[in-house]
């Protein structure tokens, strides 16, 4: 049984049979329209005369059936004779119904089916971290060489680092001034190391070093990261004095 609102108000019932054969239930045409079947019925082109109620004509089965499907009692009209009478009477009813039964014959979706479509979107989910991923990871490789491309030789004694600056400042901690600079788009993080804005390059504010870090044994990487010169600091109490 499938049911469809015709203007979203009056709903029309829709029975399939077991022979696939599509049946409309013609009470919901009748209030729709206003109009009765056997007006029509002596204008149209079946041969056969119609009859509704006690006395119908059992020779009209092929077109209509008193029948109660899933608890819906009432005369039913196979679909291309509901369709000739609703279209006789609203050009837009006929077209209603001709949408009904395209999407009630569209072959309906299994469970492999759902499966399958649930498995592709994990897929596509998958793909676009691994993108990401790799984005990710050369944006990391690439950082220590742009952060030295543009730094600049200034004498350690003459640059502090985000600890020694927050400190300065006045500040309780560097990660309190890290949140500062980083909400006020001063500085962001890439690859695992703080860089200034494009906005405020070759101001002199800041200086990228590179140190050898010892780990376990032999073992040994290269890190770089930011300090800031005394206009650097300058201009950070100015920020935050702001």
């Amino acid at each position: 049984m499938e049911i469809c609102k015709y203007n979203n108000k009056v709903a029309v019932l829709f029975h399939t049979t077991e022979e696939d054969e599509l049946f409309i239930r013609l009470d919901d045409l009748k209030r729709i329209t206003g109009k009765k079947l056997n007006d029509w019925a002596k204008y149209s082109m079946y041969v056969l005369p119609f009859y509704t109620g006690k006395n119908a004509d059992k020779t009209n089965e092929y077109y209509v059936k008193y029948e109660t499907y899933e608890g819906y009692y009432g005369t039913w009209l196979r679909f291309e004779y509901a369709l000739a009478f609703a279209t006789w009477c609203d050009k837009k009813l006929g077209k209603f119904l001709e949408e009904c039964r395209a999407d009630i014959e569209k072959p309906k979706k299994t469970y492999e089916d759902y499966l399958f479509e649930e498995l592709e979107r994990q897929k596509a989910l998958v793909r676009e971290r691994d993108e990401r991923i790799q984005e990710l990871v050369k944006e990391m490789q690439e950082a220590p060489l742009l952060a030295s491309k543009r730094s600049r030789h200034i004498p350690a004694k003459t640059t502090y680092t985000m600890t020694q600056a927050a400190k300065m400042i006045g500040l309780r901690s560097v990660n309190e001034l890290t949140s500062i600079l980083s909400y006020k788009g001063i500085i962001y993080k890439s690859g695992g190391m703080w860089l200034l804005n494009a906005e405020y390059y070759n101001q002199s504010y800041e200086v990228y070093k590179t140190c050898n870090v010892k780990g376990h044994g032999s073992d040994s990487w290269e890190t770089t990261y930011l300090v800031w010169t005394p206009a650097g600091i300058e201009f950070l109490k100015s920020i935050i004095n702001k």
